[in-house]
């Protein structure tokens, strides 16, 4: 291969990284995460992450929140009359629209022991046959209600005995491939995750850096 054609080469190398990383500014998504990190007693020798919680805003009224487990945990009620998940909206009201899976019911205000009450949970009733590796539904503000961004979605609630949370989820402990029972149940609670700090731009600099000082070796 030619000098000009390794030049471009690695040019081409390096836009590509720019698109992956930072992505076109037309289809970026206002979101925000949490990460279900604090578990209560039952699950503390299992230590989280348990899994993570993203809350996409489609508008200023409307979000999408999906809760999706990590490896070795699964999600759901406990049992009949048992919340599987909670999260405390930051609005006087609002509608729950689309919820998957559909066995998961809309419930009323409720607590999720350890990571106090929450003003909007859902159940199945079916414990950990009914558990699933992510749940998601949609939420529209009744008007009056202006979110300008992802994180003023979802408000911490006024704290259980864990600490104070916007978000919550029953865990199922599932180890083991296909287990079919799991291994201890509990219940977690969710801090916002911590954005990356930049590390994405340094990465990209330091491949910047790199094709700079190839360009000029070949020049020598």
């Amino acid at each position: 291969m030619t000098r000009d054609r390794m030049m471009r080469a690695t040019m081409a190398l390096v836009a590509a990284l720019f698109m992956l990383t930072l992505g076109l500014p037309s289809a970026s998504a206002d979101t925000f995460d949490y990460t279900l990190n604090v578990g209560n007693s039952n699950i503390s020798s299992f230590p989280g992450p348990y899994g993570t919680v993203d809350v996409n805003r489609t508008g200023t009224t409307t979000a999408t929140i999906t809760f999706t487990a990590d490896p070795g945990f699964r999600l759901g009620d406990s049992g009949p009359g048992q919340a599987g998940f909670g999260v405390n909206v930051n609005a006087a009201s609002w509608a729950v629209g689309s919820v998957l899976p559909s066995s998961y019911t809309n419930g009323a205000a409720g607590g999720l022991d350890g990571t106090g009450n929450f003003n909007q949970t859902f159940f199945d009733n079916g414990g950990f046959p009914a558990s699933v590796t992510m749940f998601s539904f949609n939420i529209t503000a009744a008007a009056g209600t202006n979110w300008t961004q992802a994180s003023q979605v979802l408000l911490a609630n006024s704290g259980g005995s864990l600490g104070n949370f916007a978000v919550a989820a029953h865990v199922f402990v599932c180890d083991q491939p296909g287990c079919t029972s799991a291994a201890n149940t509990g219940f977690a609670g969710g801090t916002p995750s911590v954005p990356d700090g930049g590390m994405t731009l340094m990465l990209l600099g330091g491949a910047l850096v790199g094709v700079e000082t190839f360009r000029r070796r070949l020049r020598v």
